[in-house]
């Protein structure tokens, strides 16, 4: 740091200071301090923090701490606001949505009642209306299972037919036998215990990702370079267009993420929940890092 520019923004005349520049995603600190008011005798620092110790005044032994963290508040927002959402549609699907299977087998049993009595005698006019009325229940309900399925399976478009829920039954089926991992071959040993497949994986990917390079290369010769426009342009922030073209090119059927929600959620609720979604984007390019993760 210059002790000129240092200096423009100290009022007093003497002036001790101790500093870190930014590095990564910790922004710099800076400590300033009158030597007449502030002895210094020992200091220690990082890249995230600063810590002074000395005697303030006279005889008052004090340590300063001056520490880098990234504000948390709108993430923590988002993160509430996401639980919240997901405790109310819990309780919307088993009170409003309800069983579909439940509720479809119902409604086809009232509507095969219909049948028979209409097979014996003239329906009334009431009658008739409430059979319309169930018989549209029927329809709406066999989509919405089909839906449900169509979810689970995570096909893109149904192939073989509406309403065939076997179909989409045995896709559900087959994408969690090919998913699921219930054992491991490690030295010719088949291990099936939770544990040591968890350690066996660790150390797989911990050693993939390992870098064992003894020099990294070196690049030389001439290369294009980008001018200060350019540059701007590549390190702006984030515009909410941007954002939501990102979301909307997202196929919304996708798996969700750990908080549970797929983009889907994001894509239909896009008016409610863009502002904290907006303010998340504008923290993560500030700070360089994800403030949270979702449970």
């Amino acid at each position: 740091m210059d002790e000129e520019f240092i200096k423009q923004m100290w009022p007093f005349e003497k002036m001790e200071f101790m500093g870190v520049d930014a590095e990564g995603t910790a922004r710099g600190l800076l400590c300033i301090w009158n030597p007449d008011r502030f002895r210094l005798e020992e200091c220690y620092n990082s890249r995230q923090f600063v810590m002074l110790s000395g005697i303030a005044r006279v005889d008052f032994k004090c340590t300063i701490v001056n520490i880098y963290a990234s504000n948390d508040v709108v993430n923590r927002r988002l993160k509430r606001k996401l639980a919240n959402l997901k405790a109310h549609l819990k309780r919307w699907n088993s009170e409003v949505f309800g069983n579909v299977d439940v509720q479809l087998k119902r409604a086809e049993e009232e509507y095969h009642k219909f049948d028979l009595v209409a097979e014996s005698r003239t329906l009334s006019e009431s009658e008739m209306l409430r059979r319309r009325v169930v018989r549209t229940l029927v329809w709406n309900l066999s989509r919405r299972k089909e839906s449900l399925w169509h979810q689970k399976s995570r096909i893109v478009r149904a192939k073989c037919g509406d309403k065939n829920a076997r179909f989409f039954h045995m896709m559900v089926s087959s994408r969690q036998r090919k998913n699921m991992l219930d054992s491991v071959v490690e030295g010719g040993v088949r291990l099936v215990e939770p544990d040591e497949v968890k350690q066996v994986v660790f150390n797989y990917f911990a050693k993939r990702f390992t870098e064992e390079w003894c020099s990294r290369p070196k690049l030389s010769g001439i290369f294009s370079s980008i001018n200060s426009r350019q540059n701007d342009n590549l390190v702006a922030a984030f515009t909410e267009q941007e954002i939501w073209e990102a979301i909307h090119d997202c196929d919304g059927n996708k798996a969700p993420g750990p908080d549970g929600f797929n983009m889907a959620c994001f894509q239909k609720c896009w008016k409610i929940m863009k502002n904290e979604i907006l303010q998340f984007m504008t923290e993560f390019h500030e700070n360089g890092k994800l403030g949270f993760r979702f449970e």
